[in-house]
């Protein structure tokens, strides 16, 4: 039949499917910036304060990641408003924004650490 509109028909499974994944997702935007805003609060609490004369360098290392944490939470939370709008429209599109920007974040907050436990082990 040429012409003739052929009806597109929603699965539900399909669709329950891809929002339980979109949630699990979801979950673990929300672990990763909970662990962050944890790990933030432990070094304020018992990490040297004063490594450098003069610059508060563990207040500034655990504010970084703490902000990182909310960071995460905030787009982890508009990546599965936006996904969860896609899936009832059947539109979805990958986001490369706000996966680039959670890269960046994990990899600033990984690089911090990394030139404060270098910092930790030559002043220990």
């Amino acid at each position: 039949m040429r012409g003739a509109s052929v009806e597109k028909k929603s699965n539900p499974d399909a669709r329950a499917s891809a929002h339980l994944s979109n949630e699990q997702t979801f979950l673990s935007w929300l672990r990763t910036g909970f662990n962050l805003i944890a790990v933030g609060l432990a070094a304020a609490q018992f990490l040297k304060k004063d490594l450098v004369s003069g610059f508060p360098l563990t207040t500034v290392f655990a504010s970084i990641l703490v902000l990182g944490g909310i960071g995460l939470v905030i787009l982890g939370s508009i990546r599965y408003r936006e996904a969860s709008q896609q899936i009832d429209t059947e539109a979805f599109k990958p986001t490369l924004q706000i996966a680039t920007v959670g890269a960046a974040i994990a990899i600033i907050s990984g690089v911090l650490a990394l030139a404060f436990v270098i910092l930790l082990h030559e002043r220990g």
